[in-house]
């Protein structure tokens, strides 16, 4: 009786003891707030009653079958095994193995791990501590909430390590670690939030500075870059057609951008229909794609063996929508595989919600920006239509207003008014000076596009590299200087008349060209690959014999036939020495008006002076004459002009024989040489000798070049 008295007073104590321990941990374990304060804890409390190397906690997702390390003893030498983190992956909960064997347990086992592997029923992480000696191992399982249980092990290298002594002690330890995980957990998801709830207040206010491309790719940079060490980044785009994808925004590694087919991949419009961006416009959330496993399939889209041979083995695409539609994606690509948490994939779904928001306020942004930029270009072509506007009212002539009566310009009278009412293209034949802009202008302004400008292009006035541009437009970034898109001259005169003044100096490489838009009646812009409809009369003027320049190669012949359908030929003003008096009376008015005098009369000299003269600059050259003389005149009576003095005074002639041909070309020849003597071998400016011959200086350049001016004539 004595004994059994002393044995329940045995068992009595041991049960207070036990209940003192656990007392005395459950109040360790309320002061846990994280899991280094919980490894702590057990290794303080359970390595006093079990002799074990080092310890670990599991826990099991009971509906995804997942496993995940929740608690690694530094201590463990697995531990120190960068995969070993991984190895959690291999556990099968359908599977007959020692860890589906604890969770349906309600008491503390222990497994020999040798033994253990014999049958098979070692996940991979017990048979890596197997390899680094561990002999065997107690495990207790404990409810963390209603689909998640954790697994407690404890890890020993020496066998009958864990007396059944201690199992109710640890049973009850298991119950508060129970509640201690739970918290840590609960409290770990909180953190967590406000965490993200910060990283995606700071997105918002930093996408919210954002007023372009750069700055915003900048800030995607950073803050995915925090996140998780990303190789590289694509938001991709649908396009307008609403059949293909382009890249918007681009973060490239210096491997990427220096491979082959960089520029090629960039630029691509990719097809919607490729098994990766279908899928991606009608998922909700992430999708995670195995590259190697992607290039198995019998098709591939270009773009996954571009990133593949660039060194990614993980594609992640996340769908960006836009007013409940799917406007694109965020393609983000990684150099190792497996290396998002599904709380990563949660909050990269809602950074990139951000990322839709911004998109779509700089996609807003830079719309504004274009039709700002549009409205400035319409401001500017109105600008550009008002001068010309303007200088067609200031040289606006009919026919009836052309001053002069010799029967050569009747007969010009008479062709213009046949040709005008058609869309027929006109040629103006005549030297330098005649007034073919003049004739010109009167065929436009008696032609049903009266109502539109005409548009005038003076070919030998603009460099070779512009005319092309000038002509028809270019648009942004198409050449160094191209800031923006600008309209060509055909665009331009859509609708109306186009005058291409000296067209026998266009270029070869652009007479293909104007070929081209006369036979196709459309224009492309420089750098463009938009054609454009246009619908332009066109009227050109040369003072060069175009079939000359056929014959030596200048000028193509199918231009020429096309340019060509209704000549006009202007006689030059020494055949009309009739109409010189009438001319004169018309510019003594204009500029005795415009300088404030009053001139009525001529001296009969200067009348006879100038009706002698054989005008080489034709009509111009009288009008700066009569202009100077007029400036220079005192009293009411034009006594005075300033006629070149190297010319002799002839009689006026009516025609010119073509035997004399030679001569005249020469006698021309003497006197620009004469004047090129007086102002000392200079054309252009104010004393020029283009300003005295009254001719532009590319005319004059080209008269040097036709009639063999060199510099040593001079």
């Amino acid at each position: 009786m004595l004994a059994e008295s002393e044995l329940l007073k045995g068992i009595m104590k041991k049960q207070e003891s036990n209940i003192a321990f656990l007392l005395s941990v459950g109040s360790d374990m309320a002061r846990v707030r994280g899991r280094t304060d919980l490894l702590n804890v057990i290794n303080s409390r359970l390595k006093i009653l079990f002799t074990c190397t080092h310890c670990g906690i599991g826990i099991v997702n009971t509906v995804t079958g997942e496993t995940s390390p929740f608690l690694i003893d530094p201590d463990s030498k697995a531990s120190y095994d960068t995969g070993y983190a991984g190895l959690f992956d291999d556990f099968d909960i359908r599977a007959d193995n020692i860890i589906n064997q604890v969770t349906a347990a309600d008491v503390p086992l222990v497994f020999n791990l040798e033994a253990e592997e014999k049958t098979g029923r070692l996940p991979a992480i017990f048979k890596k501590n197997l390899q680094l000696g561990i002999k065997e191992v107690l495990m207790v399982a404990f409810n963390i909430n209603a689909h998640l249980t954790g697994v407690l092990s404890l890890f020993s290298d020496v066998a009958n390590s864990f007396p059944d002594q201690y199992f109710d002690i640890l049973k009850g330890i298991s119950n508060q670690l129970s509640i201690a995980t739970a918290n840590i957990i609960a409290n770990e998801q909180i953190l967590e939030s406000e965490k993200e709830k910060t990283f995606l207040l700071s997105v918002s206010h930093d996408f919210v500075a954002c007023r372009n491309k750069n700055e915003f790719l900048d800030v995607v940079h950073e803050k995915m870059g925090a996140l998780f060490p990303y190789r590289e980044m694509v938001i991709s785009l649908l396009n307008e057609d609403g059949n293909t994808h382009s890249a918007y925004l681009y973060n490239l590694t210096e491997e990427s951008r220096n491979h082959q087919d960089y520029q090629e991949r960039a630029a691509e419009k990719y097809m919607l229909e490729d098994g990766i961006y279908d899928i991606l416009l009608n998922s909700e959330d992430p999708l995670v794609y195995d590259l190697e496993a992607l290039l198995l399939r019998d098709f591939v889209p270009p773009y996954i063996n571009f990133f593949y041979e660039n060194g990614s083995r993980e594609l992640v695409t996340v769908p960006l929508r836009e007013n409940d539609r799917c406007i694109g994606g965020v393609f983000i690509w990684m150099g190792q595989k497996n290396t998002f948490t599904p709380s990563q994939l949660n909050l990269l779904t809602a950074f990139c919600s951000q990322i839709s928001i911004a998109v779509a306020n700089i996609r807003a942004y830079e719309k504004i920006e274009s039709q700002l930029k549009q409205i400035d270009q319409f401001k500017a072509q109105l600008e550009e239509e008002k001068l010309y506007l303007q200088q067609q009212i200031d040289t606006a002539y009919n026919h009836g207003e052309i001053i002069g009566q010799n029967g050569g310009l009747k007969d010009v009278f008479n062709l213009i008014s046949r040709v005008a009412v058609t869309d027929s293209t006109v040629m103006i034949l005549g030297e330098s000076g005649t007034g073919k802009e003049l004739i010109a202008r009167a065929i436009h302004n008696a032609s049903p596009r009266k109502d539109k400008m005409l548009v005038k292009v003076n070919c030998a006035a603009l460099p070779a590299s512009l005319i092309e541009s000038e002509l028809f437009g270019h648009e942004k970034g198409s050449f160094t200087g191209a800031n923006e898109r600008r309209i060509g001259k055909f665009e331009l005169a859509h609708n109306s008349t186009i005058f291409l003044d000296e067209i026998g100096e266009l270029p070869p490489d652009l007479q293909v060209k104007l070929l081209r838009v006369i036979q196709e009646k459309e224009i492309e812009r420089v750098g463009g690959h938009q054609t454009i409809k246009t619908d332009v009369r066109i009227i050109t003027a040369t003072n060069r014999n175009l079939l000359t320049e056929v014959d030596s190669g200048g000028f193509r012949i199918d231009l020429f036939y096309r340019l060509n359908v209704f000549p006009i030929n202007l006689p030059p003003l020494r055949e009309r020495a009739e109409d010189i008096p009438l001319l004169i009376t018309h510019y003594i008015n204009k500029f005795a008006q415009k300088f404030g005098k009053r001139i009525d009369k001529i001296a009969d000299s200067v009348l006879k002076q100038m009706t002698a003269y054989s005008w080489p600059g034709n009509v111009r050259e009288l009008e700066h004459l009569i202009e100077r003389s007029v400036l220079m005149a005192s009293g009411n009576t034009l006594k005075e002009v300033f006629l070149p003095k190297a010319i002799t005074v002839s009689p006026p002639v009516d025609k010119v024989p073509a035997t004399e041909v030679t001569l005249l070309d020469e006698c021309e020849r003497q006197h620009i040489i004469h004047v090129l003597k007086h102002t000392a071998g200079r054309v252009k400016g104010p004393g020029g000798a283009a300003e005295i011959l009254g001719l532009p200086s590319t005319t004059l350049h080209s008269r040097m070049k036709k009639l063999k001016i060199e510099k040593a004539d001079i």
